[in-house]
């Protein structure tokens, strides 16, 4: 009997990016749901959480943000993200995403799912953008909570419900190294992609299974498969 295996991907960094748009988007809707008037040009995009930034964004602006709003802001977020995305075409798909996606789906034995900061909206506003939506089931979004290694759990969890069992294997990839601790913190493999704002010998530091340029290398995740 085939291995049973997860493949979960981070969005920004890893699969696409969409340049300004999604701060943007972040930005407006901010102003949009809480009144609040932000650039945003303080925070760390990069291996973030959409929790996370409401997080600093309380402390940097000395504001309490009503809670009870988070679900209209979420919702409102994935809408400006798929607005922003069309009409500031700036999206840009890494190389070899596609060609790998479509080839770890075709086996039936494969579920993939997501691992991103985004909230749930937003994250498949961009995936969708990308033209690859359809092949994420399930993930974990930083809608549901600002640590990453509780997204990586999430998403473990609902790709043990798809397949009906818990997984022989799970490989995690992303472009940061609190991707890489996400998946050491749920027993997957570690891939890193140098796609977005860390180097290679950044990634190497801290120990992923396999550092990549980029996923066109896609003939070493698949040995990670086999």
């Amino acid at each position: 009997m085939a291995d049973s295996i997860l493949v979960l991907f981070d969005i920004d960094g890893t699969i696409m990016t969409s340049g300004a748009s999604g701060k943007s988007a972040f930005s407006s809707s901010l102003k949009e749901v809480f009144n609040v008037d932000d650039e945003l040009s303080y925070i760390t995009w990069a291996g973030a959480t959409d929790l996370g930034v409401l997080e600093e964004i309380e402390a940097h602006n000395q504001c309490t943000l009503d809670c009870n709003k988070f679900n209209a802001f979420f919702e409102t977020l994935g809408s400006r993200t798929a607005e922003k995305i069309k009409t500031e075409n700036t999206l840009t798909v890494y190389p070899g995403v596609k060609h790998l996606i479509h080839e770890l789906h075709k086996n039936p034995d494969i579920k993939l799912g997501l691992v991103t900061g985004n909230g749930k909206q937003s994250g498949y506003a961009k995936v969708n953008a990308a033209e690859v939506g359809d092949f994420f089931k399930f993930g974990g979004f930083g809608c549901e909570h600002k640590d990453r290694k509780v997204l990586a759990e999430n998403a473990l969890l609902r790709g043990s419900e798809q397949l009906g069992k818990t997984p022989d294997k799970v490989i995690l990839i992303g472009d940061t190294p609190s991707d890489i601790q996400a998946a050491h913190h749920i027993g997957a493999i570690a891939v890193a992609v140098a796609t977005g704002q860390h180097s290679l010998l950044e990634l190497d530091e801290y120990e992923p299974a396999m550092a990549l340029n980029d996923l066109s290398s896609a003939e070493m995740i698949s040995l990670l498969l086999n």
